[in-house]
């Protein structure tokens, strides 16, 4: 575990393990490596791993609130300190969730768990036809973390338009010649062993259930070929590229990202939960697509399973800020996909400052429950006032 501030970033983090041996690390991510670890945590971002909901690893809150009191949530509450460093779950009420994606209070540290890291370690790409080949993949997928051969947040799903502006942003012409080919989804696995024998065998039946469903399946490990680690997500480093799907709206991309608000990027996005079915990914995928049929626009949407029950998604669109014509195409689209996504029943899991507006109201029990909970903590709305629609 590690104790956290709000000014320690991916980077100092994976830096700090890295010099202590890498022995525990905490799962990668695709935003800035200079991001907020804990907010990111708070905001219930996620990594890619086996340790990979930051949040249900979050505990042992110390909070600051607008009344001038503090409050300790774990077992530090009595006194405990030692205990609250190793266990989470004290005795009474847990409250660590009304601090995550609220404006109760100001979460000054916390603890987090890290994952262990096992000495061997894949990462394995499947090409999937789209429709009907997912019909038959999604059942496989789902077998490989029903079976423990995979944890839930160790599978990614992209779109041809996320996997080229994601993972091969940089890279002209491979991302180019993959969005000339048909429509087609990609899967991400990450396996750990502790063990080689356990590692390949691993690998062997992983491999054996995607061949059913893919004629192109890629293995690669973390090790050069003098078989010395290399720095990868396998083992938490974040190289932040991800954020190049920001650029993909610009007419001249750069090599690396760099400030997206001074490069007048314009990107948003929109995270539904759906189910792990076929039928649903391709209702979100027909919705997207309807939806942002302007030239000035490039879709993609990324999902990662968060169990072998559901998914966590990613719709973004990005485009030119130079060009209102644009600008103006980019808000009608996400207000009609956030409708539809409504219509289906897609629940989102995290919001958007442009989401406030067009998300479900909550009932009104709810609605007067948490505004008397924002009362007692915060009685003169000194905290983000509008963060949560209140």
């Amino acid at each position: 575990m590690v104790r956290i501030e709000p000014g320690v970033t991916f980077k100092s983090l994976q830096q700090r393990l890295k010099k202590e041996g890498l022995s525990y690390h905490l799962p990668a991510f695709g935003g800035p490596v200079d991001a907020s670890v804990l907010a990111n945590a708070l905001e219930r971002g996620e990594g890619i791993g086996a340790y990979g909901d930051r949040f249900g690893l979050l505990w042992d809150f110390d909070v600051a609130l607008a009344t001038g009191e503090r409050l300790r949530t774990g077992h530090a509450r009595i006194g405990l300190t030692e205990i609250s460093r190793l266990h989470a779950r004290p005795a009474g009420p847990l409250i660590e969730g009304l601090f995550s994606q609220s404006n109760f209070g100001i979460v000054l540290s916390a603890t987090i768990a890290l994952q262990p890291t096992l000495p061997y370690a894949c990462a394995i790409m499947a090409e999937i036809k789209e429709n009907d080949g997912l019909e038959r993949a999604v059942p496989v997928l789902r077998r490989l973390i029903t079976s423990g051969l995979i944890a839930p947040q160790s599978l990614v799903l992209w779109d041809s338009a996320k996997q080229a502006s994601s993972l091969l942003g940089r890279y002209a012409k491979e991302a180019e010649s993959l969005l000339a080919k048909p429509k087609q989804w990609g899967a991400s696995l990450l396996a750990f062993a502790p063990h080689p024998d356990l590692m390949r065998l691993t690998q062997e039946i992983i491999h054996a259930e995607l061949v059913l469903v893919s004629n192109c399946v890629h293995i690669q490990d973390d090790r050069d070929e003098v078989g010395h680690r290399q720095e990868t997500i396998m083992t938490g480093f974040s190289d932040g590229n991800n954020a190049m799907s920001g650029y993909w709206g610009k007419k001249h991309r750069p090599q690396t990202p760099g400030n997206m608000d001074t490069d007048r990027c314009g990107f948003v996005w929109l995270c539904p939960v759906i189910p792990f079915e076929a039928k649903d990914i391709c209702n979100l995928e027909k919705i997207l697509t309807e939806e942002s049929q302007s030239e000035n626009l490039f879709a993609a949407l990324g999902m990662q399973a968060i169990s072998s029950r559901a998914l966590h998604c990613f719709v973004s669109l990005a485009w030119d800020r130079d060009d209102p014509l644009a600008e103006a195409d980019a808000l009608s689209a996400h207000a009609n996909i956030s409708k539809r996504l409504k219509a289906e029943g897609y629940s989102p899991y995290r919001l958007g400052l442009l989401d406030l507006e067009l998300a479900t109201k909550p009932t009104e029990t709810w609605t007067s429950v948490r505004r008397r909970l924002k009362n007692a903590l915060d009685p003169q709305g000194i905290l983000s006032p509008g963060r949560m629609g209140d």
